[in-house]
């Protein structure tokens, strides 16, 4: 028996690759409606062709997250689907790498603008666009490195750092009881953002080796496993995780997110479909 579909709306940026994507192809599964933006419109309308058939509603709209009016006009355009109930600020770049010493200046504005202002922006529009007296929960996609300091990575690291910051801000400033605004480390995974770092000079970044250890000894996660628990964050994990720094790896998390899958009938389906989409939709990314 299928389940049926949802009729929570969420807006997940970055949606054309990566752990976006898995993340789309799980909930897209559970035919949970998608709003869904990114930079590349061919890529992006391949994806939310795809995910359509899976049976729910998907509308997709290139945009720069760091551009408040193209992402305002986005969800403008969605408002046939309903109310907002989730954003899963995932756009973010990694460059530039390298020492702080050689930085371009102009290539970190851009950086932060990207991986910080997007961020500002999805939970300035979260906030605008909910579904009136209803949940709201805003996942902000984050890293170990906002935490922890790696040689080559400073405007990643710092980018990371401020995401968990203003994800503090913005639950102290919500506090409402029907809004959930957290920070989630999903762990390594292997996207192309991982091919890309592992690919790196070691004069620019001295730790790649360690990216390439983790690849040969097999301890990268699969993304549509790691989308999982995003997805329990996104639909049913408590509110009053608000404000949190969430590791989406450690032992309590994965518990909840294998008991929130067991409790669906047909979720094991769910998955395989999920699974089988982005394989589909990586190979041509």
């Amino acid at each position: 028996m299928t389940s049926a579909a949802d009729s929570r709306l969420v807006l997940i940026t970055g949606a054309s690759s990566g752990i976006g994507l898995a993340l789309a192809c799980v909930l897209a599964s559970r035919r949970v409606p998608l709003l869904l933006t990114a930079r590349r419109r061919e890529l992006l309308e391949r994806v939310a062709g795809r995910l359509r058939h899976l049976g729910g509603a998907v509308e997709a709209h290139a945009v720069d997250v760091a551009d408040l009016r193209s992402m305002r006009d986005a969800l403008s355009a969605a408002r046939d689907l309903g109310g907002l109930s989730a954003v899963v600020n995932n756009a973010g770049v990694l460059q530039p790498i390298g020492p702080v010493a050689d930085t371009d200046p102009q290539a970190f504005e851009q950086h932060l603008r990207t991986n910080v202002v997007g961020v500002l922006n999805g939970m300035r529009l979260a906030l605008q666009f909910r579904g009136a007296g209803q949940p709201l929960r805003v996942v902000n996609i984050s890293s170990g490195a906002a935490t922890r300091a790696i040689r080559g990575w400073g405007a990643y690291c710092a980018s990371k750092a401020a995401v968990n910051q203003l994800t503090q801000v913005a639950a102290l400033e919500n506090a409402d009881g029907l809004t959930s605004i957290v920070s989630v480390a999903p762990g390594i995974i292997e996207t192309a953002m991982q091919r890309a770092i592992r690919k790196e000079d070691e004069t620019r970044f001295p730790d790649v080796g360690q990216f390439v250890t983790l690849k040969d000894k097999g301890l990268l996660l699969a993304p549509v496993e790691a989308a999982a628990a995003l997805a329990w964050l996104v639909l049913d994990a408590p509110l009053s995780l608000s404000g949190s720094f969430v590791d989406a790896r450690s032992a309590e998390v994965q518990e909840q997110v294998r008991a929130w899958q067991a409790s669906r009938e047909d979720g094991t389906a769910e998955m395989a479909r999920a699974q089988s989409c982005f394989d589909e939709l990586e190979a041509v990314a």
